[in-house]
């Protein structure tokens, strides 16, 4: 990919984060796992964790068995966009192209407009969560005060990310992969030959990456949170809302950015 500026991450993480509420990693390969707290860096839009609650010496010993992370299923695949993109075709269909092997491929065209936009596409995605009676009792401690954590994670064994430029662009990008049917209903592609992503694109920044045995090793998107101000809780919530009513997703830290990810900048005439 080479060396971009950080306004280019951040403007990635905004794009993102404006389609979905949650945020992106720039660097997928990046572990970031359930129970990460931690702060958003205001230039690069990147997270940096500053501890877990499941290691935090102060924190895990009051944890129990019903406090462990959720696992949900994995799904086929999670598609987002942004700006003016218009889609032309997107797809993921399983087909048995010969006796025991099955080729799975995801396919997808589309065009930007002159205004940047983004797009994220995970293959097989399993979303991770914390309990929401944990995060309830999460609320009381101290160390997580005016903290983002991390309550929800997308990972994944394939992912494509694309930031466009300020110019019209049409991406094409295809996923293909061979794997023996059995692997390929399931979880893995254990066994199976990776192709890996194949794209066209004329401009813009674009990130990919696909691990040949459909191990789970990208990071692609999570859901950070943050204490609401106590002068906006309500009263007397029911029990199952409460942790809804403590945490809100965290907005991102920085204001409005222009078309080169800067900050706009407020300008007050002289006549004014």
């Amino acid at each position: 990919m080479g060396l971009v500026p950080s306004t280019s991450s951040r403007m990635y993480v905004d794009l993102i984060y404006g389609k979905t509420s949650k945020y992106a990693n720039w660097d997928p390969a990046k572990r970031i796992q359930i129970g990460d707290y931690g702060i958003v860096d205001r230039e690069t839009g990147a997270f940096e964790p500053e501890g877990n609650i499941y290691t935090d010496p102060a924190i895990k010993g009051e944890l129990a068995e019903a406090d462990k992370v959720i696992d949900g299923d994995p799904i086929q695949t999670y598609y987002v966009s942004t700006g003016r993109a218009t889609s032309r075709q997107g797809h993921l269909e399983p087909e048995v192209s010969l006796p025991g092997v099955v080729e799975a491929s995801i396919k997808g065209e589309w065009d930007f407009g002159n205004e940047r936009g983004a797009a994220l596409i995970m293959s097989n995605p399993r979303i991770s969560s914390l309990p929401a009676p944990l995060l309830q009792r999460l609320a009381a401690l101290p160390v997580l005060k005016n903290k983002r954590i991390v309550t929800e994670m997308y990972t994944c064994p394939a992912f494509f990310m694309y930031l466009s430029g300020k110019k019209q662009d049409h991406l094409k990008i295809e996923l293909r992969a061979l794997a023996p049917i059995a692997a390929a209903a399931g979880v893995t592609a254990g066994g199976g030959v990776g192709v890996g992503w194949r794209k066209e694109y004329r401009d813009g920044v674009v990130q990919d990456a696909f691990h040949p045995e459909g191990k789970y090793s990208y990071f692609p998107l999570f859901n950070l949170k943050k204490l609401r101000e106590p002068s906006s809780r309500r009263e007397s919530p029911e029990p199952e809302s409460v942790a809804n009513l403590l945490w809100v997703d965290a907005p991102v830290p920085w204001d409005i950015l222009d078309e080169d990810g800067n900050e706009f900048v407020d300008v007050v005439s002289d006549s004014e």
